[in-house]
């Protein structure tokens, strides 16, 4: 393997410059490629097929003319540290097998033109601390788009968890063959650069949006019952300015956005219909600490909060300050704050 050296027992290590790829069939392969370690290839840079692969990159792989990662054994664990860099030159940067277990912590970069930047049926992806995966694709079939993570077809799960950078002409797109249950927990930023942050398809799909989440686009949850779980401690605006939550066409899947249990109706501020069209909303609510908050959503029919399910038309009637349809953004931003002031006078005059 020129600089990658087989130390027997399937123990491989590349330290130095490969220019011939990596390519190996055996299973339970243990390979490392080191910190100052190139590794490059035409077609494929390192393709590892074989089943219980263990793959840590701390260096930088190549592909010149293709992809540069694929694994495509059973029950693999593929890990990139900070120092790493897997890019390809055309097409996609790594291609993973389902049921693998993906921690990035390294730059992950799709071709310039074309390519994912992961593409992976189900298993784990963990995007973790200093972890960057983009595609640098563009496409001109809008049903088509380069992903940052492109989910492929499966009937399993595929939980993702990203606390860094996931970037996409659409972030997160899930095939529409896919019948799969995709679990999102995200703390970090996503962002479609075609206006689409995520695309999730059908199959089950739950969405965890943390406080110091972004999402810069539309987030498409797609057919089937689907769950928004929006937790606290949230910013101005839940998933940043960008950020439109949507539970998908078809009012019989009962998609639902969760509440954290210390939002009750009670901190509800107000309800604005901002797109009558699309009949696109904003909801104003209150965070435990009082600070207000508003999110952006449609084609949700279900809400939870710690005191009670409300259906959309009950949330209607429930919000005690409704404004008018179309109301200026910052209407709806001027009455939460106002709505805010209201309830801390109230809590202070009942102290």
């Amino acid at each position: 393997f020129a600089a990658c050296d087989d130390l027997g027992d399937g123990l491989i290590i590349c330290d130095g410059v490969t220019t011939g790829g990596l390519i190996d069939g055996r299973n339970n392969l243990d390979v490392m490629i080191k910190e100052d370690a190139t590794v490059t290839g035409t077609n494929v840079a390192v393709a590892l097929t074989g089943d219980g692969l263990v793959y840590q990159n701390k260096g930088t792989v190549r592909g010149t003319q293709g992809v540069s990662f694929i694994g495509a054994g059973d029950g693999g664990r593929v890990t990139n540290f900070c120092t790493s860099t897997t890019e390809a030159t055309i097409g996609d940067a790594m291609i993973l097998s389902g049921g693998t277990i993906f921690d990035n912590h390294g730059q992950v970069l799709s071709g310039v033109n074309t390519g994912d930047g992961v593409e992976m049926a189900d298993g784990v992806i963990l995007n973790q601390f200093m972890g960057h995966i983009i595609s640098r694709g563009k496409s001109d079939d809008p049903a088509n788009p380069n992903a940052g993570i492109r989910v492929t077809r499966s009937d399993k799960m595929l939980t993702i968890t990203n606390t860094e950078y996931i970037e996409g002409e659409v972030g997160i797109f899930v095939d529409l063959d896919n019948t799969g249950q995709q679990t999102l927990y995200n703390h970090g930023t996503i962002v479609g650069t075609s206006g689409i942050a995520l695309s999730l398809g059908g199959g089950v799909d739950t969405v965890f949006q943390g406080g110091q989440g972004i999402i810069q686009g539309v987030a498409d949850f797609g057919d089937d019952i689907d769950t928004l779980f929006v937790r606290d401690g949230q910013g101005f605006i839940v998933g940043g300015p960008g950020a439109l939550f949507d539970g998908g066409e078809g009012g019989e899947d009962y998609d639902a956005i969760v509440f954290d249990d210390s939002v009750l109706t009670t901190d509800l501020g107000f309800l604005t219909l901002i797109d009558a069209l699309t009949e696109t909303y904003e909801l104003g609510f209150l965070n435990s600490d009082d600070s207000p908050s508003l999110i952006r959503f449609r084609n949700f029919e279900h809400f939870k909060f710690g005191d009670g399910i409300l259906s959309f038309e009950e949330l209607v009637a429930t919000v005690p300050v409704p404004l008018p349809a179309a109301a200026p953004l910052f209407v709806g931003a001027i009455a939460l704050g106002r709505f805010a002031l209201r309830r801390k006078k109230k809590k202070a005059s009942i102290a």
